[in-house]
């Protein structure tokens, strides 16, 4: 017998089970790398969460920040050896 079973938590809708099978990533998620890539909460060290305004698909991108070792919505929160982190204002 066949039966419903719920997408990945990552996953807004999916055409199979596990974060690389979803068509649309779950709010607060981003795609790995790119369309074909599994949904993550988290990007990986040095990448950040950047929206696509064409797709409207939320992406891991690396770091626009020079010298920054990892950031979230391109902002630095480490730098990279023999950098500090400053404030401007």
């Amino acid at each position: 017998s066949k039966e419903c079973k719920r997408c990945d938590e990552s996953c807004q809708s999916c055409w199979g089970s596990g974060n690389e099978k979803c068509r649309v990533c779950s709010n607060d998620y981003a795609r790995l790398s790119d369309i074909n890539s599994p949904c993550v909460k988290e990007c990986p060290l040095g990448k950040s969460k950047y929206v696509d305004v064409e797709s409207q698909s939320t992406y891991c991108k690396d770091c626009l920040i020079p010298n920054c070792l990892d950031c979230m919505d391109n902002v630095c929160k480490q730098c990279e050896f023999e950098y500090i982190l400053t404030t401007y204002g």
